[in-house]
Formats: structure tokens, sequence, C-alpha cells
């Protein structure tokens, strides 16, 4: 169902609000300007994009592109907009406010899943791994076990977040049903003093947040969220308007080949961790701790399917009637959604100093 560009917002916040990202990874620049081509022959249709970001890892490829010349030599000029978090990128792109956008996977597929608005997924952002994110309790709590959050207050940074649908999904492998525990509200940076002022029995952590919490001394892991059928789970992506895909398919191809060369320097973790301190300004001391998981370079649909199974799952969007084995859960099917990988730029020059 495709909807007007000016969309009502409020039932957008609506569908949105609470799905906040649980992201977090890592990324920046390897790779030297001696390297960049020269800008290509072939115009873009839209040179100037305004692409939400907020300080999450996740993030880092966009300021490495940025900081290589990897934009500028596609022909693009790429503005950072500022958002609350992934919801407020998805509301702000389907208000036409963004022509780009990161947010977890769950608020993209939220708001597809009750046609509010029709996205693609441009590239994808990132993917969990051991140690991203925790479910973590005070030093001296009696909470062992999964087992033992029943009845207890359990802090997420949204219901229906990607952090509180695998929290959920490791319960249950417990056999601890998820609805006995009380699930409460709090932003990331402030889950550490409710875990230590007693406000919250345990807190569902990510990085940065996961290494800032172990650093304190005063909390201990319980498990992580990303094991079982969460492991390496798809976390956040890019996405743009439908529309805005299908108008200007030269523009968001020659972002998609400027975001691919970034995620090829992320393996340089000195260049990451100077990304994580001078742009998302998390202290220097926690960067270089912190657990960089994967950005992914492709968008490949069976795993990034699987946190709309996991949201199906678990009630946050419909589900399918009686799939068989192997199939998809949800009635949402992501492979539409994802763009293909764009062509070469042919026109572009050879690499100039």
């Amino acid at each position: 169902m495709r909807r007007s560009p000016h969309l009502r917002r409020p039932a957008l916040l609506a569908v949105v609000l609470s799905l906040a990202t649980s992201l977090t990874a890592c990324g920046l620049l390897s790779g030297s300007s001696d390297d960049v081509p020269s800008q290509p022959t072939g115009q873009v249709e839209k040179p100037k994009l305004k692409v939400g970001v907020f300080s999450i890892v996740d993030v880092a490829p966009l300021y490495i592109a940025l900081d290589n010349g990897y934009f500028k030599a596609e022909g693009l000029d790429v503005e950072p907009v500022t958002t609350a978090g992934g919801p407020d990128a998805v509301t702000k792109l389907a208000a036409g406010e963004l022509d780009v956008g990161i947010s977890s996977y769950p608020a993209f597929f939220a708001a597809q899943a009750k046609q509010v608005a029709n996205f693609k997924i441009v590239t994808d952002a990132y993917q969990a791994c051991d140690g991203h994110s925790r479910v973590m309790v005070r030093q001296d709590s009696p909470i062992q076990r999964p087992a033992d959050l029943i009845g207890k207050k359990v802090a997420v940074s949204g219901r229906g977040t990607i952090s509180d649908l695998a929290a959920s999904s490791v319960l249950a492998t417990h056999g601890v049903d998820p609805s006995k525990v009380q699930w409460i509200e709090i932003r990331f940076p402030d889950m550490l003093a409710g875990v230590q002022n007693g406000n919250v029995d345990a807190a569902v952590f990510g990085e940065p947040f996961v290494t800032q919490a172990l650093q304190t001394k005063g909390t201990k892991d319980l498990f992580d969220i990303a094991s079982g059928p969460t492991n390496e789970i798809a976390l956040s992506g890019w996405g743009a308007l439908e529309k805005f895909v299908t108008a200007n398919p030269r523009t968001v191809a020659a972002f998609q080949r400027a975001m691919a060369r970034a995620v090829d320097d992320t393996g340089d973790r000195p260049r990451l961790e100077q990304i994580f301190a001078g742009k998302l300004k998390i202290d220097p001391m926690v960067a270089s701790l912190v657990t960089i998981c994967r950005y992914p370079k492709t968008l490949e649909a069976k795993r990034i399917q699987r946190p709309a199974d996991l949201m199906a799952e678990f009630g946050v969007i419909p589900r399918r009637e009686s799939p068989g084995s192997g199939e998809r859960l949800a009635q949402l099917d992501v492979a539409p959604l994802l763009l293909s990988p764009p062509a070469p730029a042919s026109s572009a020059a050879a690499p100039s100093r």
C-alpha cells in the first residue's frame, strides 16, 4: 500500500516510537586518499543527500566514506543529520525529511508491515556477535540464571526492539516465558544507573554500554542475547523510501558503492576507535575495549528475514498461518525490500593523486 509523501507523522510514531534500536557496532577509515578515484562523469539525480545518523557504532562506515572521500568520488555531497534513534529516522524518512537513514530492522519492518510507508533497504549496517549485547545484573545480585528473572524488572531500550526480542528469544530457549518478566523501558545511557541503584533488577545492554558497565566493576554478566536462535542476527540497515529509490537510481547506486568501499575499510581497528571517540564521542578507553562485530557488505534475504520472524514470533507483526518447517514465520517477506547491489561505476576515472 502506497502512502502520500505527506504522511501523518503521529500514525507512524505510534508504530515505531518504541522500536528504538539496540544496535551497536563499529567501523572507520582505512584506505588512503590515493585510492579514491576522481568524480565519475555519470551524473547522479540528487547530488546532495541528507542521511540520518545517531551515536551507535553501526554508523561508522558512513564516516569512513565521508572522511576518505568515497561519497565525493561518486558525485555525492552527504550531510549527516542527527536523529533521536532508529524510529525517529523512520519517521523522518517517511515524512521526506531525510533521503537515507539508519535504523534497527524492527523499526523498518514494523512500519512496512503496518503499511505506513514503503521502504527499501539500501545497504546492510551491522550484525550481532558474541559480547555485543548482554543481560547484566548487579555484582551482588542473587540472580544467577535466566529463570531467576521471572517476576523481576528488566530494562530494555524499548519494547519490540531487536534487543528486547533477542532477550525474549533466549529466555524462551531456557524455558522462561518472557511475559513473566517485568519489562521496563529505559534509555541505554541510563541503564547502568538503573541497575546500580536497584530501580531495575537487570538490563539488556548493547555496546558500548556493555563495556562501560563491565568497567565499573559493579555489574556482572548473566547471558548473551546474541546466542542460540539469535546468534549473528542482523541488527540494522540503511533504508530509504521506495519512491526515492525509484526516482533516483543512480544516486542510490552511488551511495551503495561508497558504503561498500567503506565497509572494506572496517578491518582497521585503530581507525574504528578513532571514529568511535571522535565522531561518536565514546570514551577512548571504552572505544579501545568495545566488542566490534561485523559490518556486512551484502544484503542477504535469509539473514535479514530473521529479525522479521522474531518480531512475528513475539506478536510485533503478523505471522503466517501454519508455515512449513524452515519457512519464514512472518507474513512480511523482506526479500522484495532489499535493493540489489549496484553496477560498477564504469564512468569513474582512474585513481588520481
